[in-house]
């Protein structure tokens, strides 16, 4: 294993673990799950790197900026803005220093959404594992849900109550906001993507 300070002024942080006969230019990528630093939540990311060590492809796992072990990396302040930044910085630096001209990217909630974006931008991005990730109801989920809730008064009572609450908010209620407006593309776009 390997300690790699890298980005704007060395404050970023990872670790890159080689592989038995690795090829020359692949690398597997993980990073931060929301506040989980690169070890991933319950040392996930770790098990990741050391499976597919044994399979022959080298990992680097690194903490996005101000998480874990780096600090800011970017002075971006839009988080999504600043995630693709710091993984683009990443994706060159490896490229840079270690030669990988190839990666398959290890997203798990939060950084697979990170890893989708990517690999739509950079074509160097040759595969992605994504956990946790994005879910669209289906037709089976909307005719299961209406039926389990269409007899029940319990149900009537809160979509009444919400429907009350809606016609007495305002247009602008930042309260309702969704705050991942815009991360996830529409599904047939998704598809597609992917």
């Amino acid at each position: 294993m390997k300690a790699v300070h890298f980005g704007p002024h060395d404050n970023l942080f990872g670790i890159l673990s080689p592989a038995k006969g690795e090829r020359s230019d692949l690398v597997a990528i993980a990073w931060n799950t929301g506040i989980c630093s690169h070890i991933g939540p319950h040392r996930l990311n770790v098990e990741i790197a050391a499976l597919l060590s044994r399979q022959g492809i080298p990992t680097f796992r690194f903490d996005l900026g101000n998480l874990g072990d780096s600090w800011i990396g970017s002075e971006e302040t839009d988080l999504i803005t600043r995630n693709r930044i710091e993984l683009q910085l990443t994706l060159n630096m490896l490229t840079e220093r270690f030669g990988y001209t190839q990666f398959l990217l290890v997203g798990i909630c939060s950084s697979a959404v990170d890893a989708h974006h990517a690999a739509v931008d950079d074509p160097r991005v040759v595969g992605l594992i994504m956990v946790d990730t994005y879910v669209y109801p289906t037709k089976s989920f909307h005719i299961i849900y209406i039926k389990s809730g269409i007899f029940k008064a319990e149900s009537w009572k809160r979509f009444t109550s919400r429907k009350i609450r809606e016609l007495k908010s305002s247009a602008d209620d930042v309260a309702n906001e969704d705050l991942f407006e815009g991360v996830y593309p529409e599904q047939e776009t998704a598809g597609r993507e992917l």
